[in-house]
């Protein structure tokens, strides 16, 4: 019975941004958004296959679904036993999706934790390929986060958000600043002529391809990712609601904090009662 409660729950996702997306075109046009919720485990696999999560790079030690602040998420796990180097192309350890033909946009929603401000280093980024008619890369847009109290390798020590395109990173902020202890929602979204880089719903960056001229043949995305950046420490990392992901199929484990459990448990109390309330009553026959 969980798993069903699960999967009617992704399919309420697609559903319901299917419906959003009508009434937003006028009804001239519908097509489904798909939505991963992580209430099901996600499929992976080392190379690239449809509709799994392929490594990239390195392969971090965690890519799984699990009960996290209320809900279910994608646990992305580094550890330190998988330390490549600093500045190591596979320090930067994660896993890429392959996106539907046509898709312009990334988004995803990522927990800022409240040890992201500490002494010991923290990193994850939302990528995507972007890439021309031919299937030729043009450019790799990313948000994420970095909390780097010690420069290493070129990369100077920085807290906060940062974008990337052609021309190298770019520190930004939301509105307000950065609270740790919360979720922040991530986007890029490319045009003909840019890529605006979003953080809840606001740009707060563009980049041009008059200013990236390697990103002006670009016309869709091919793949989306979820990175995380060995530092010699382990530590974990959680998404969730990442766009146009379909969700796997298999079931997570239902941990007992959660709603659905409670939901189980009392329906087995119920149960319960039920079949002693009947013996009572034979009992008395």
């Amino acid at each position: 019975m969980a798993s069903g409660i699960l999967s009617a729950r992704s399919r309420l996702v697609t559903v319901a941004l299917l419906v959003a997306v009508m009434v937003l075109a006028g009804a001239s046009t519908a097509f489904a958004v798909s939505i991963d919720t992580f209430a099901t485990r996600p499929v992976v696999a080392a190379a690239e296959a449809p509709n799994t999560w392929y490594v990239d790079r390195f392969k971090p030690a965690v890519f799984d679904s699990t009960w996290f602040n209320g809900g279910y998420r994608l646990r992305l796990g580094i550890a330190a036993s998988d330390f490549q180097g600093l500045g190591n192309f596979a320090a930067t350890q994660g896993r890429k999706y392959d996106l539907p033909a046509g898709t312009t946009m990334t988004q995803g929603d990522l927990y800022v934790g409240p040890d992201w401000n500490g002494a010991v280093a923290r990193r994850s980024d939302l990528w995507a390929t972007a890439v021309d008619a031919q299937g030729a890369t043009c450019g790799y847009p990313m948000i994420g986060f970095l909390n780097n109290p010690t420069a290493f390798s070129g990369t100077p020590a920085y807290t906060g958000f940062r974008c990337w395109d052609n021309n190298g990173w770019h520190n930004v902020a939301p509105a307000g600043g950065v609270v740790f202890g919360k979720w922040y929602t991530l986007k890029t979204v490319m045009s003909a002529t840019k890529v605006d880089y979003y953080i809840d719903g606001q740009v707060v960056y563009t980049s041009t391809f008059a200013s990236d001229p390697d990103m002006a043949t670009a016309v869709q995305y091919h793949d989306v990712m979820l990175q995380g950046y060995n530092f010699n420490s382990s530590y974990d990392i959680y998404w969730d609601n990442v766009w146009n992901v379909q969700p796997g199929p298999n079931p997570t484990i239902t941990p007992a904090s959660s709603p659905w459990s409670l939901a189980l448990l009392a329906l087995a109390g119920l149960a319960v009662v039920g079949v002693f309330q009947f013996k009572a009553k034979e009992a008395r026959a």
